[in-house]
């Protein structure tokens, strides 16, 4: 999801409502559904808390590629899946910082 920067309130609004509405899904996870996940697939459980420099360009093309590179699972029919799949939560913020008013 990302916000208009044109007009950002309504799309600030819907960040905050669906971060409610998330509530702690990854605590949830933790205590209910790694417990019961094949070695495996534990494994490729992750969590990133990455900080890189950015401009606002740089971070809307960052964004982009991300997408791009989701879509094709996002959008494949249950037909074109391979055997094994399961459902996972992507999680992703992406939360610009403040420009340092000493630069």
């Amino acid at each position: 999801m990302t916000v208009d920067p044109e007009s950002p309130e309504a799309g600030l609004a819907l960040f905050d409502a669906l971060q409610t509405d998330e509530g702690d899904v990854v605590g949830e996870w933790t205590a209910k559904t790694r417990p019961a996940l094949e070695p495996a697939w534990a494994a490729q459980s992750s969590r990133w808390n990455t900080v890189v420099e950015l401009t606002v360009d740089e971070l809307h093309a960052l964004n982009e590629s991300t997408e791009a590179l989701l879509e094709p699972f996002i959008n494949r029919s249950r037909e074109d899946q391979p055997q094994g799949v399961r459902p996972v939560r992507l999680l992703r913020y992406v939360l610009p910082g403040v420009a340092d008013p000493h630069e």
